[in-house]
């Protein structure tokens, strides 16, 4: 299916862009044309003008100005992907609060509550660049794990026999256990907008954990 006819104009700049859109009512931009194009296709979209700025180049480019960066509206991916004034201006490591208020004070200007309101409202955690080395976090998680029994231990020597029963022994160290790997999922939901059902599926892990250390300590006590 063919588009009916139009009128094609192609704009140097964009005050010529603007002239031809003043000439023209009811005239579209086309740019990549990704979208327009179809439409029209389809007689979805007839515009009696179309306005051609791909090749405005005020329209293109990256650069500095201050401490903020400009991007061209016509700024392509590539030349996203590949600009190095994108990547010195990319965030540090860490956590980061959207929408961001100095100072708490902050929260009763109308201008920044108007900003929680439309949103979005989040919490980013910026990375380091690289792969994830799965090496590494699986010992610093071998490593919580020995923390967390180790801790567990410290409970039970200073608060069961050596002859304890051996369900008790499991009673006491998976109850410590448990706190150690599951309360932290608590706190995340309350205070990291973290949904609640994550939570719940680590809670179930962490459970798990929690009566593997305990049958662990239960058929070793009092030597675990």
């Amino acid at each position: 299916m063919y588009s009916p006819n139009f009128d094609y104009y192609r704009a140097r700049s964009v005050a010529e862009a603007q002239q031809l859109l003043a000439a023209h009512p009811g005239a579209k931009l086309l740019a990549g044309g990704h979208s327009l194009v179809p439409l029209m296709k389809l007689r979805l979209a007839a515009p009696s003008a179309v306005v051609d700025i791909g090749r405005v180049q005020e329209l293109r480019g990256i650069a500095r100005q201050g401490g903020a960066i400009r991007i061209g509206a016509l700024t392509t991916h590539a030349e996203l992907a590949a600009s190095a004034d994108l990547r010195s201006a990319a965030p540090a490591p860490g956590v980061y609060m959207l929408p961001w208020c100095s100072d708490p004070s902050q929260m009763k200007d109308p201008a920044v509550r108007k900003r929680y309101e439309d949103g979005p409202v989040a919490i980013l955690t910026v990375m380091r660049n690289g792969m994830p080395n799965m090496g590494k976090y699986l010992g610093m998680w071998f490593l919580f794990c020995l923390l967390v029994s180790f801790v567990t231990s410290y409970v039970a020597r200073h608060s069961l026999d050596p002859g304890a029963y051996g369900m008790e022994v499991l009673r006491l160290t998976g109850t410590v256990a448990f706190i150690g790997y599951g309360f932290g999922y608590v706190q995340d939901s309350i205070w990291k907008a973290v949904p609640w059902a994550n939570s719940l599926r680590g809670i179930l892990d962490a459970a798990i954990y929690a009566l593997v250390t305990g049958l662990v300590f239960r058929f070793f006590w009092p030597a675990a």
